[in-house]
Formats: C-alpha cells, structure tokens, sequence
C-alpha cells in the first residue's frame, strides 16, 4: 500500500454485522434516492438520471476489496457522464479532460507544463465565448470548466510543492467526481484534503455520515424550494418596510440551495468512501466579518488562503512591512482575486464574466470589512487588565445573539446589492425603509425585541445544560436513529395524496414543493434575457442558471436583427440567411421571416399581416405556425390567402402600434392580427421601462404625458420607472388596443386580436380578462387561444428544457387551432 494510503481504515470484519450495516445502509440510501425523485430534486441539473448509478454503485462498492473501490468509483463516474451527456459527448469530455491530466504530467519542467496548460485552458475559453464552435466541444464547455478548470489550480500547487502520490486512481478520482457532472457549481475539493480524508474512520461511520448529509442536503434544498416559492417576493412587489425586510432576509437565506447542493455532493462521496470535512458551518449565526469568512463555503477560502494568502503575506514580511500593514494588503488583495475567481468560475457555468458594478463592489465591501475585522482581531490580542471583571453569561450571550443578527441583517443588505441587477435598484429598494410609519417601525422594532429575547432565552439555555442542550445532546447521541425516523417521514409524505389537506394557496402544498419550476421573479428575469438580452447582467438566482446551464451559447442571438433608431430599437434586416437556435433563418426582401410576397396584394388574394414576437416567429423550427395556418387556410378556401409575418422576438403592444402607424397599410392587407400573451400587462410595462431607462425617442402625445405625470425622470433605475408605470398600464393598454382597431377601420381592414397563452407562465393569467375586455370595447375580432394546451403535457411542447417557446408540436397544435378559430370567424373577416 502506498504511504498516501496507509491512514485506511479496513472495513467491519466481523460478517454477521457488516451485513445488518449494508442492508440498513442501503434501506436509507433508497428512500433518500426515492424523496429526491418524488420531490424533483435538484431536477435541473439532471440528478434524477444519476440516481441508479448512486444505488447500484454504493450496493456494489460496498463490498469491494479495498484496492478495487477507486477504480470502481472512477467507472461509476464515467458512467454518469455518459448518462448525462450521452455516449459521444460524454466521451469527448472525458477525453478533453484526460488529456488536461496528461498536460499536468508530461515530463518537461514544471513552468513550461504550466504554460503549456495556460494555453489549454485559453482556447478552451475561447470555446466558450463561442468564438471558434467546432461541435461539440461549445456545449461541454461548462462542464469542462467545472469539472477541471478550477481544481486544476489546486492541483498543479500540489504538483509542485509535494508530489509524492502514486495512485493514479486517486489522481484521475480527483477530477472525475461522480456528481460533478451534475452540479457545475461544485464545492472546491482540495487534492490533497481528498487523499487524506479517503478512508480515514471506520468505513460504516463514513457511510453514515453520508446518508446525515444526504439527508440534510435534502431538507436545505426543501426549505430552499419553499422559501423559494412563496416567500421571496419579486423587487417589482417591494412596497414599503415590511415588503423591503422580507425580500432582503428571504433572498439572503436562498444560501440554503448552495448549502443543500454542497451538503447532497459531500454525502454522495462519502458513499464511496471520500470522507471530506464540513464545508457550511452554521453560517447564519456568524457573529463578526472574520466569524462568516470561517464558516460559508470553508473549500472556497481554504483554497484562497493557500493559493494567495500565505504567499503574498510572507512576501510583504520580506519585504520588512509590520505585521498590520502585510495583513492589511494581503486581504485586500485576496478579495480582489477572489473576485477575479469567482468571475472566472461564473465565465465557465454562465459563459460570461460578470463586469457589473455590483458584483465587483459586494466582493470588495465584504473584503474591506473582512480586513477592519483581523486589524482589530490583531490589536485586540494585547494582554487583559488582571482586575478586569468577566463579562456575565447573560451579557455574552446577548451580545453574540445581538451580534449575530446584526451580521445577518447587514449580509442581507450586501446580497441584495449583489443581486440586484444594478447599484441603482439596489438603492431604490432600499429607499423603502423611508417609507415606515411610525407605527410599522413600532410593530417591527418589537417583533425584533421579542426575537432577540427569545434567541438570548434559547442560548443561555444551551449554554447552562437547559432543555435546547438536552434536546441537541440526544439528538447527536441518537443521531442515526432519529435520522431514520425523519426519513420515514420524508418518504411518507412525498406522496402527494397523504397531505392533500396541508394546502397553500388551495393547493396542497407537497405537491407544488414537488414542482420543479421558476418563481415569477425568474421568469421575468429570463424573459428579459430572450428579449433584451439582459440575463448576463444580472446575478440571477442558481435555479435560473441551473435551468440555463445546458443552454448552447449564443441560443437567442439573430444576427438576422439591424438596430433602428425609434422605439423598437431592432427590427430584421431583408434577405438575411442566418442560423438561430441550430436551424435556419431566413428573411425576405421586406425583412419578414417568411416567404417571398410581393409589395401590392395580388388580385383575388386575402392578406392578413400579423403583429407578434417570439412565439409568432417561431426561431429554431422549420415551420411556424404561421405558415402551417396559412397553408390550411389555402386549402380550405381554394384562392390565395396570405399572412405577412410581421413579428419580431421582443416586440410588444408598443411594436405593434408603431408598425401600424408607420408601416403596415403599404401591404393593402384585409386584416390586421395583434397577438396578445399571457403577463401582457407585465411585458407592456417591461417595455415600456426599456424605452424610458434608455431615453428612446418618443413622439407620441399620450405616452409623453403618461411619462409626464408618472414623475420618470433621468437617471432612474429601471424598476422604479416599472413602479411609475405600472398604475397607468390599462390605460396604455387601452391607448394602444384602440389605436390599432381605429387605424384599422379607418381603411377598411378588420383588426383581429389572438390571445396565446405562454408555455412558461402558469395556468391562471390574471391579466387576461382586462386585455380581453379591453380588445372587445376597441372593436376587435376576438380570437382566443387560452385553451390551446388543454390535455397537453406542456413540457412536450417546450423547444427545450432552457427555452419555453413551443416546437415543431406546440407550433402544430397552435396551428390547428388558429385555423378553426379563423374559419368559424370567416363572415366577419370576409373569408369567402
């Protein structure tokens, strides 16, 4: 055995036990496996195809002879990659990676396999910015990122300053950690933590505190989905104090979906023996800068500190600096890499590095506050007055509870800045808090009186052997027993039909804890990332970019668009021949995704020119349903019948008024078609933000006065311009409906208004009986689509996991039913 290896411990000899501990062992590890399924866990990240390969793994490998576990572990690996990313690419990535070892060890001087690696690692970002696409390496570029672009660092460290290893299994094991393949952001194991901690207890302790971490992986990630769900208000429902307080704790205590990931990949490994310490340590009761940095993400800082810390200090000890000034700099500088590393770690999950103000100055405020902390930390260390009185148990306590929250209100505050998509929203939502009555500010300051009572209570009872310390010591004295009840629990009421009377919303609340979808707020967000491209510049939440990982980089871009120089800001240009979403795109000579038509309307031929955006476009199909409609309506009717697809991804009410006033009526058309979707009233006021943030020419008298007595001004983030609007958003509805409708018959055209329901919105659109009232009093011919996904699985009809728009299937059915929905309308359109 190697001298690496000499620390195994060798598993439970005696039969008749290790038996009962494989068979209660694996009992847990299923039910755990099962909760996840039932629950969708983690279900983005495609978990749920690697849980066979985690049971069926562990049962074997279980009773493996030692020296065949790592090979095994590495097969499992290998296995899940393919499960993943299927044979070919799943292939190709464990080539790429292999030969990113192979870099590490080729036996030249060490500086020149480290410049030999730079340069891997350079064209490997170039793949990833998609500068060069060469299928299909663009795509496995994140996974390639994460997998081995950051614990390489760590490793070629090693490889320097101590490679004495010799098992090439612990080696190749490093990089392929099994559930790597599923969470692109992985805790940053450390090589030589790994070797050492492989086996270093009883292999039944291991395994068991695999399964407590499983377990706890699965209630973070529960109370994550909860909190989630129905506690994290959107910043557009940020009214006043009590909306301001609950956004920034709730959105701060989303934390929980990192710890819960971190907690469910540490336990899988100690399946297989990897018995690497805690990483999260109680995080929210942190008392001081120094005390957080300790205890979030101890991977993270463990690696800064050896990679950066320790060298720069001892540099500027060198150099005859004081001890102060050296650690003043030194964490200075730390938390400027450090922001360069997490920037790099982003480029690899997200494909972009974040340049946006917040991110930089979140890292930089905590890093400035980390550093004031050890200054004083180091002053504070000078000898005590012998005759100083100790401070009373009550008084500590109070303090460290007082102390406690404080740092969590104030990492409340800094995470929100971090997440707000600019330092402008952030400080409008904080403008909030000037919004209290004095009786909210009573009502609050007491409510926090009585918690600070309650958390001092509970620590002094923990502290003096009171009923919490009871509580806690059985807890961890029975800590397996009492696991194992609360997984029974866990299993029992993942079936959805036991708890149907626990209800939220009038809907039983287990079931849509076993939904896996976004919130609002990040389906707004993401719609803003299709429409305005916005998504890089935000810090969206890990369940958006989980849900986006998988993306192929640049899927939205149309290189199809030319910008304009009024409100729409784009429109396409004519003839353009481009690839968008992995199909063709084509335009005619008008700049309309469509075929060829000509400027006058042939004789005995029906026009209809369609208003619509992304859904009407029908990027990354072959045929929209647009096209299918038209073709149906040609056969049913034996004459030509056109429709000019007007439609551009992005465009709205406001695109729609502006393309009638200006540009549509040269086509003669006999009907003019707005489509109007689910959240209109939302992607009107979106819009309409847009315009205003980015000071686009408007002309328009009504919607200069809205500006007007809205108070938008200059300089104002786009969510308080949101804010301003929104009360006046049915009266631009109103504007814009009876604009077009009045546009319309003032030249003989019919105006006909489509509602389309969105895939990706829920069931119940509350704004479609206003628009739909709206369009009737304007005079529209009414075409609703709202049931068109009825007896649909509407997952089936989504273009891909990462993109909700319909497919070649959702096209046809919207098709089909446009077609009926027209031709029972023929007599008002004048079809015959």
């Amino acid at each position: 055995m190697n001298s690496q290896q000499d620390h195994i411990f060798e598993p439970e000899n005696k039969p008749h036990k290790k038996g009962l501990n494989y068979f209660f062992t694996l009992i847990k590890l299923a039910a755990l496996l099962f909760v996840i399924y039932q629950f969708n866990i983690e279900k983005d990240s495609n978990l749920n195809r690697i849980l066979p390969v985690i049971g069926v793994g562990f049962a074997i490998h279980f009773w493996l002879n030692q020296k065949y576990k790592l090979p095994f572990f590495l097969f499992l690996s290998f296995t899940a990659i393919l499960f993943v990313l299927g044979i070919f690419n799943g292939l190709v990535l464990i080539a790429i990676g292999l030969l990113l070892i192979l870099i590490c060890h080729i036996p030249i001087k060490y500086n020149y396999r480290l410049i030999l690696l730079i340069f891997s690692i350079l064209l490997l970002m170039v793949f990833r910015a998609s500068i060069i696409n060469i299928h299909p390496v663009p795509m496995l570029t994140p996974y390639i990122g994460t997998i081995f672009l950051l614990r390489i660092i760590l490793y070629m460290y090693e490889l320097k300053h101590n490679d004495n290893y010799q098992n090439i299994w612990h080696r190749l094991s490093y990089f392929f950690l099994l559930p790597n393949i599923c969470f692109p952001l992985f805790p940053l194991v450390d090589f030589k933590v790994l070797i050492q901690t492989y086996y270093n207890n009883d292999a039944q302790k291991i395994y068991n505190l695999g399964i407590l971490r499983i377990f706890r992986a699965i209630i973070h990630l529960l109370c994550y989905k909860a909190i989630y769900f129905f506690l994290v208000p959107e910043p557009s429902d940020v009214d006043g104090l009590y909306k301001i307080l609950q956004f920034i704790i709730f959105t701060y205590i989303l934390i929980l979906r990192i710890s819960g990931m971190f907690h469910l990949v540490l336990g899988i490994l100690c399946l297989f023996g990897f018995n690497l310490p805690e990483i999260f340590n109680n995080y929210f009761f942190a008392s001081s800068f120094n005390d957080i940095w300790r205890r979030i993400n101890t991977y993270w800082r463990d690696a800064l500190m050896k990679i950066f810390y320790y060298p720069i200090y001892f540099k500027f000890k060198k150099w005859n600096l004081n001890n102060l000034s050296a650690l003043s700099l030194t964490i200075f500088i730390v938390f400027i890499f450090n922001w360069l590393m997490h920037g790099y770690q982003w480029f690899w999950v997200r494909g972009n590095f974040p340049t946006n103000t917040s991110d930089f100055l979140f890292w930089m405020v905590f890093g400035v506050f980390v550093m004031f902390n050890s200054i004083y930390l180091q002053k504070d260390k000078k000898p005590k007055k012998l005759n100083k009185a100790p401070v009373s148990g009550f008084k500590m306590a109070s303090l460290n509870v007082i102390k406690s929250m404080s740092m969590f209100f104030f990492m409340g505050i800094i995470w929100m800045m971090w997440s707000s998509s600019s330092l402008k929203e952030w400080w409008y939502l904080l403008s909030f808090f000037k919004s209290g009555s004095i009786k909210q500010w009573s009502i609050t300051i007491s409510i926090l009186t009585g918690i600070i009572i309650l958390a001092i209570f509970l620590t002094m009872s923990y502290r003096n052997n009171g009923f919490l310390y009871k509580i806690i010591h059985f807890y961890n004295k029975n800590i397996n027993g009492t696991t194992t009840i609360f997984i029974i629990l866990l299993v029992i009421i993942s079936f959805p039909n036991l708890s149907t009377d626990i209800t939220l919303n009038k809907e039983p609340f287990i079931k849509q804890l076993q939904e896996n979808r976004l919130n609002l707020k990040d389906k707004k967000i993401m719609e803003r990332g299709y429409y305005q491209k916005l998504l890089n510049n935000d810090n969206t939440s890990v369940q958006l970019w989980q849900n986006q990982i998988t993306r192929p980089p640049h899927w939205t871009r149309n290189k199809a668009q030319v910008p304009t120089n009024d409100l729409r800001r784009k429109k396409f240009g004519p003839n353009r021949h481009v690839m968008v979403k992995g199909k063709e795109f084509i335009t005619n000579s008008f700049g309309m995704r469509d075929k060829e038509y000509s400027l006058q309307k042939p004789a005995n031929t029906y026009r209809f020119v369609l208003l619509g955006a992304s859904y009407e476009l029908g990027a990354g199909i072959d045929k929209n349903y647009e096209s299918i409609t038209e073709e149906l309506l040609n056969d049913k009717y034996k004459k030509p019948i056109e429709i000019l697809n007007y439609s551009v991804g992005g465009y709205q009410l406001l695109d729609g008024v502006y393309n009638v006033q200006h540009d549509v009526f040269k086509y003669n058309p006999d009907a003019v078609i707005y489509t109007a979707h689910s959240n209109e009233l939302y992607r009107l006021v979106n819009k309409f933000s847009q315009i205003c943030e980015l000071n686009l020419p408007i002309k328009d008298t009504f919607l200069l006065n809205i500006i007007s007595i809205s108070g938008i001004e200059n300089g104002m983030s786009q969510l308080e311009i949101s804010n301003r609007l929104r009360p006046y958003v049915k009266s631009v509805v109103k504007w814009g409906y009876y604009t077009i409708a009045s546009q319309c018959k003032k030249r003989g055209v019919e105006p006909v208004w489509v509602y389309l329901p969105a895939l990706g919105d829920g069931d119940v659109d509350e704004d479609y009986e206003i628009i739909l009232s709206i369009a009737k009093d304007a005079g529209f011919v009414i075409i609703p689509l709202d049931d068109v996904y009825n007896n649909y699985d509407k997952t089936t009809l989504m273009l891909a996991s990462w993109d909700t728009h319909p497919n070649k299937k959702g096209h046809e059915i919207i098709a089909n039913k446009l077609f009926k929905e027209l031709t029972s309308h023929e007599k008002e359109l004048n079809l015959k």
